[in-house]
């Protein structure tokens, strides 16, 4: 959260791995930051790494589809995320379990 300016707040919505950097896109903007996914993802509660290049926030999952070959995580405002196929059940399970109160 010390990365981020000000301006786009900390309401992290997904996160996207791009070369040394990460994408960090937020309710409020979007800004490149030099840091690990992995890192990043290991101080960020209630959100899982559904892809190599994505960690994605719990509360703006719309929900979870596509193919058991082609699976994807739809954001609350449209985006389509991947979701890699050795990482489905574990997304699937970890996001059932949010819904149902389970994890706080």
């Amino acid at each position: 959260y010390n990365h981020l300016p000000p301006e786009i707040g900390t309401d992290i919505v997904f996160i996207e791995a791009e070369l040394h950097y990460i994408k960090v896109v937020t309710v409020g903007g979007e800004t490149l930051v030099l840091y690990a996914l992995r890192d990043a993802a290991k101080e960020l509660a209630e959100g899982i790494i559904i892809h190599r290049s994505y960690w994605v926030a719990f509360k703006f999952i719309e929900k979870i589809t596509g193919t058991r070959a082609s699976p994807v995580c739809v954001l609350k405002d449209g985006r389509r995320l991947p979701i890699s196929r050795r990482r489905l059940d574990e997304v699937n399970d970890f996001y059932e379990q949010y819904q149902a109160g389970r994890m706080r």
